[in-house]
């Protein structure tokens, strides 16, 4: 009669030690891997995020204080400001005609003809520019007819303009680095209304460079335990 060797019981408890010890390193490798994918996932995410936001900045101070016929900021004009920098609030406001404009085809005291646009409404700024002077209004009516488009400002023009006269939307954006929570900043944008762009960001800080016949806008951003990024962009004359 043949007996069959079977398992002690201290060969099992051996066997299931080994088991549950090699299915902790595992699970602690599972572990391990997930946190490194989701950090590697984050710092992706955040520079990506800084990516766009260079190039939102850029591209802004580029168009910065855009007629059709010259700068802005060279015309004769009521102390509109194409790119206003406060160091102190941490602020930069950008401000130019929309590229969507309209040539003014007549006058009469707050009343102006333009060729056809659909982008001015009532309630907004627009700015109206030729060659030689620029000046902001509001727009109180709007009306279409067959030649274009009748628009009732707040006021009467104050400049007598020649041809080509100019007229688009004022558009103004701002980036500042605000409170987020009682101990955290972030980048706020701008533009009809306040959004938080960035939190990766704690401080901005801006200057005007002269090199020559060129400008330049020198931005520093500040980043969260980070490096600093440092944009140097070439805008119009101010």
């Amino acid at each position: 009669m043949r007996f069959q060797q079977g398992i002690s019981l201290v060969e099992l408890l051996i066997s299931l030690f080994l088991s549950s010890l090699l299915l902790m390193v595992l699970n602690q490798q599972y572990i391990n891997t997930r946190q490194q994918y989701y950090h590697s996932q984050n710092l992706l995410e955040k520079e990506n995020d800084l990516l766009m936001l260079v190039q939102l900045l850029r591209d802004s101070s580029r168009r910065a204080g855009f007629s059709p016929c010259a700068n802005i900021a060279s015309l004769i004009n009521p102390g509109l400001e194409t790119i206003h920098i406060d160091n102190r609030k941490m602020e930069l406001r950008l401000s130019r005609m929309n590229e969507s404009f309209s040539r003014l085809l007549d006058e009469n005291g707050k009343i102006i003809l333009l060729e056809k646009n659909e982008t001015i409404k009532a309630g907004q700024t627009i700015v109206i520019a030729d060659c030689f002077h620029a000046e902001t209004r509001l727009v109180k009516m709007t009306r279409f007819n067959h030649v274009g488009q009748w628009l009732e400002l707040d006021r009467a023009l104050i400049y007598q303009y020649l041809d080509p006269v100019y007229a688009g939307l004022w558009i103004q954006e701002q980036f500042s680095v605000e409170k987020h929570t009682q101990n955290s900043f972030a980048l706020f944008y701008t533009f009809n209304k306040k959004e938080e762009l960035s939190g990766i960001i704690d401080g901005i800080k801006t200057e005007l460079i002269r090199k020559g016949a060129y400008c330049f806008l020198k931005t520093m951003l500040f980043l969260k335990k980070s490096k600093t990024v440092e944009l140097l962009t070439r805008v119009r004359a101010v």
